[in-house]
């Protein structure tokens, strides 16, 4: 599924609608939603019928400001649940997907005064959604210092609340691709600024769902903010899989062991091919010893349950409490192990091992896994790349261009500004070392083996 969100700034510009009509037909997006169309609904009835979206819910604008259009295709089902200026909210179904979830269109009101009161709103809103949830839109606010550029300083304490609310509402940026700002005024120098305020956001259980889903930021063309593309079903790529120290093997007694046996192994050879060598082995061991000794944790923890629910169901004798509580020791072995596996991956620094919070580590695995995409890449030419054997090609010739020699150097410039110490009198002379006879010639050092006459 793929959705457009785009702050258009009027939609009755033909440069708008030339954008808009190529996006549609580059992106074939099953939902669009456009802030700020500053037009009645029949103009916008006009442009859906060419765009060929066959369903609609429209916010007409207050004077010459506001106004929002959201279309979908027929192979999506939206079921509007609420709308305002600054918000549209639907329960999405589809044939693809087998479960509900909970989209947010929104539209952050300019005016800083409404801007908190929408805030208190969508708190409020937020703790009746027990559904996947995504929010995606403008939301005229920044998260970060570094997210606005030129300009007058955003104040820390708009940033705070932005992230309060967000944190109070359980959501996660979903990060993006492409241009890190999505507003600019179109000015030079000090004059211009830009800013991050279009983005996507979703909780935990959305992201679990879709964890594929990536958001891209395409050109600031036809507005002054740029359309953003929410494609939640774009394929992770594989990766050959690196060998890592898992941190939770260091839990397990046997760990120790088996690295020890691994170093102490007989080499022969240099220090340096022994300790290449040594660390193979081990890693060799490790990933053996791994793969018998822990296995696959989901599995365990669901057969450990099994057998706790069974002992919870007989009659609770002293055997039976002793089994419980030796069961219930492994599940937390086996669930600090996990949430280890995950903390390490996601590299999320500011949260304890006891705060049990693994599907948060999971949750930011796949952020990172979705940054590390390499989708597209544009050439010297200026043309994108899409296919894995083109983007392979470009970064291999780029590397062998760049590491290339490109003749004998010129060490005359370097030289000049070193000191000469060997006279060309001291590089005359004969000089007997080790029972070798040696001269210089043209300033190389000959040897010559002495000779010995019976």
């Amino acid at each position: 599924m793929l959705m457009l969100s785009w702050n258009v700034q009027g939609l009755g510009r033909p440069l708008t609608f030339q954008i808009l009509r190529g996006l549609c037909s580059t992106h074939r997006p099953m939902v669009v939603f456009l802030m700020e169309t500053k037009n009645k609904r029949p103009l916008h009835e006009r442009i859906q019928k060419a765009l060929h979206f066959n369903n609609n819910c429209y916010v007409d604008p207050e004077g010459t400001s506001g106004g929002l259009a959201l279309w979908w295709t027929d192979e999506v089902s939206l079921d509007i649940r609420y709308k305002s200026k600054n918000m549209i909210r639907a329960i999405v179904s589809s044939p693809a997907h087998k479960f509900e979830w909970v989209v947010s269109f929104v539209y952050g009101p300019p005016k800083r005064k409404e801007r908190a009161l929408f805030w208190n709103l969508f708190i409020k809103m937020s703790k009746n959604i027990t559904r996947p949830w995504l929010c995606v839109g403008d939301f005229n606010e920044v998260g970060f210092v570094t997210e606005k550029q030129g300009g007058a300083e955003c104040s820390s304490g708009r940033i705070e609340k932005f992230q309060s609310v967000m944190s109070e509402c359980a959501l996660l940026d979903l990060d993006f691709k492409g241009n890190a700002f999505t507003l600019s005024n179109n000015q030079i120098g000090n004059a211009c600024v830009r800013e991050r305020i279009d983005r996507a956001m979703a909780n935990l259980e959305w992201r679990h769902k879709f964890s594929c889903a990536q958001v891209f930021h395409e050109v600031i063309l036809g507005s002054d903010h740029c359309p953003l593309i929410i494609n939640c079903d774009v394929p992770l790529q594989k990766v050959p899989k690196l060998f890592k120290f898992e941190s939770m093997w260091a839990t397990h007694p046997n760990c120790e062991p088996v690295i020890v046996s691994s170093w102490n192994t007989q080499v022969a050879g240099s220090d340096m091919f022994k300790l290449v060598r040594k660390l193979k082995k081990c890693r060799t061991h490790l990933s053996r010893w791994s793969k018998e000794e822990f296995g696959n944790n989901r599995i365990k923890l669901n057969s450990l349950k099994e057998q706790l629910a069974i002992l919870q169901s007989k009659d609770p004798l002293e055997v039976n409490y002793f089994q419980q509580q030796h069961l219930k020791s492994e599940i937390e072995i086996l669930l600090a192990r996990e949430e280890m596996y995950y903390h390490q991956r996601s590299r999320v620094r500011w949260l304890q091992y006891g705060d049990r919070n693994t599907a948060l580590f999971h949750a930011s695995l796949i952020q990172r896994r979705q940054r590390n995409q390499l989708l597209r890449l544009k050439s010297d030419s200026g043309t994108w790349l899409t296919t894995d054997t083109e983007i392979n090609s470009e970064l291999k010739g780029y590397f062998q261009q760049l590491f290339q020699s490109d003749g004998h150097p010129d060490m005359d410039e370097a030289l000049s500004h070193v000191s000469q110490v060997i006279t060309p009198a001291m590089n005359s002379k004969e000089i007997m070392i080790n029972g070798m006879l040696t001269a210089s010639f043209s300033g190389c050092i000959v040897a010559k083996k002495e000779l010995k006459y019976d």
